[in-house]
């Protein structure tokens, strides 16, 4: 088997980030797709290839296309043609951590739009409240 590149790290990134923001175990998505939970890892971690056989298994259990796990590259013209440039930083900065996911997937639930305002305002002032307690104590 080749070594693994950036794309199977990414691939491995997404298919974890997705599996997280569905609340699913490890264990429970190697069994539905007929693996193991030391091979989910190692595709997660972006250590090894993930087959196309499995990446449609993935994808049906995920509830996501089979393009998900490929996003378009950003193409610039240049002079010696097409070059494929770096993909921008995540919004949640390098990788997402587990309780970035669980929130996000939790935000994304609430269907009543004054609701939604109420949690993100909650977490502003929570926020902001930190970051002013923070200062003093840089005060000080």
């Amino acid at each position: 088997m080749k070594s693994s590149d950036a794309v199977d790290r990414q691939v491995g990134d997404r298919l974890r980030s997705q599996r997280m923001a569905l609340g699913m175990s490890i264990e429970s998505l190697a069994d539905q797709v007929g693996s193991t939970v030391q091979q989910v890892l190692q595709w997660e971690q972006g250590a090894e290839r993930v087959g196309a056989g499995y990446l449609r298994k993935l994808s049906a259990v995920l509830d996501v296309d089979f393009d998900y796990f490929f996003p378009p590259p950003r193409l610039l013209n240049g002079g010696a043609g097409a070059k494929e440039t770096t993909p921008p930083r995540s919004l949640l900065g390098s990788a997402a951590s587990v309780e970035d996911l669980r929130l996000i997937h939790a935000f994304a639930n609430i269907k009543n739009a004054a609701f939604r305002e109420v949690v993100i305002r909650l977490v502003e002032a929570m926020a902001e409240a930190e970051s002013e307690a923070d200062a003093r104590i840089g005060d000080a």
